[in-house]
């Protein structure tokens, strides 16, 4: 197989990158972002880029970039700068590669905080949601969405996981509150396993990850970086 991953420097995808090569030994594995190995910025995709991923068949593309916020901090960013990156840059990717089977990483952040029905919060799940039914609508039955939850790594703690972890001694003192507090998560390594066990399916798949209070959920940031650092 031909796979290109997209966003492949980033938070999941240079985990990711390194899975494929070991469950796919003899698949070529092209890397784009703007520090991969095709290097390209999706909101001005370059002509030297467009030649390059118009001249190979691939036969599965990944899409993991993304411009990210979080539904309960503000955005410093405006719907335009979200659709630039989440709409667009796949558009263009789905239109010049013309893959035999897409794969969109996309987020719980499209679905009510119940789970059940399509109700964005913010510009990050509004942008993702327009994502989704733009994937639909261009491939059909070769584009498959998997929904994530927040993704964590204790080792390498992304923006929203360093929060929590920062503010470990504030959220231990209100414990009480903290406690029914809840926050939807997944470990990096079990997002990663999960992607690559859906690559073949079709449609639309939800992962709901571990649902956990804030206050427990610092717990295990604590031990997870303490186990870290014992070794």
């Amino acid at each position: 197989m031909k796979i290109l991953v997209v966003g492949a420097t980033g938070f999941i995808g240079k985990e990711l990158v390194k899975k494929l090569r070991e469950k796919f030994p003899k698949s070529v594995i092209y890397e784009l972002s703007r520090h991969g190995k095709i290097k390209c910025d999706l909101t001005k995709m370059d002509k030297n880029c467009i030649k390059k991923l118009s001249s190979i068949k691939f036969d599965l593309v990944i899409f993991l970039a993304a411009r990210i916020w979080y539904t309960w901090l503000p955005s410093p960013y405006t719907y335009k700068t979200f659709y630039a990156t989440n709409v667009l840059g796949m558009k263009r990717i789905i239109q010049i590669t013309k893959t035999k089977k897409f794969v969109y990483i996309s987020s719980l952040a499209v679905l009510d905080k119940s789970l059940r029905k399509i109700k964005p919060r913010g510009f990050y799940g509004l942008s993702k949601c327009v994502a989704e039914r733009e994937c639909m609508k261009l491939l059909d039955r070769r584009c498959l969405i998997i929904r994530l939850p927040m993704v964590y790594d204790a080792r390498e703690m992304k923006l929203e996981t360093k929060i929590f972890y920062y503010l470990r001694f504030l959220i231990k003192l209100l414990k009480p509150l903290t406690k029914r507090i809840y926050v939807r998560v997944i470990s990096r390594n079990e997002a990663i396993n999960k992607i690559i066990s859906l690559i073949y399916k079709k449609g639309i798949v939800d992962v709901h990850g571990k649902k956990i209070s804030i206050y427990d959920f610092v717990n295990v940031l604590e031990k997870e970086r303490k186990a870290i650092q014992c070794t």
